[in-house]
């Protein structure tokens, strides 16, 4: 698979739920690679979930904080710098004043994250539910 082609696989919206509610979600592939880059994570900031980044990590890398040895977390701050710099960053005065750029850009908050197995990738993704998309058709978006 291509860079391309898996940008393009990552990048497909789909359906998920959230709190048993379904959205649509644009999950977005962040460009760097962080160490061996052999190990995918689904990075949600709170301030966006159910919206999510795909990051490539260090296989070594724990995503359990709990774990001795190299965790995700103390990798964060790289993480986020690499968001900030592809995607760019709503700043909170600019969410106040209803100025924040949209989703790709990273809203500060704190993330939540999770392991995506590279087999699943080969597999169907969720379609998006036909009120979502009927909602999305109507509003321009």
């Amino acid at each position: 698979m291509t860079e391309q082609e898996f940008r393009a696989r990552i990048e497909q919206p789909h359906g998920r739920r959230m709190y048993g509610q379904w959205y649509e979600v644009h999950p977005r592939l962040v460009s760097e690679k962080f160490g061996d880059g052999r190990k995918l994570i689904g990075l949600a900031p709170i301030m966006t979930r159910p919206q999510y980044y795909v990051v490539r990590i260090d296989s070594r890398w724990t995503i359990d904080n709990r774990k001795p040895g190299p965790c995700l977390y103390d990798h964060l701050d790289e993480i986020y710098e690499a968001i900030e710099d592809e995607y760019g960053y709503a700043f909170e005065d600019d969410e106040e004043a209803g100025e924040a750029p949209p989703w790709p850009a990273l809203r500060p908050g704190g993330s939540s994250w999770g392991l995506i197995r590279w087999r699943d990738l080969l597999e169907p993704l969720p379609p998006v539910p036909p009120v979502l998309a009927t909602a999305a058709e109507g509003d321009g978006s």
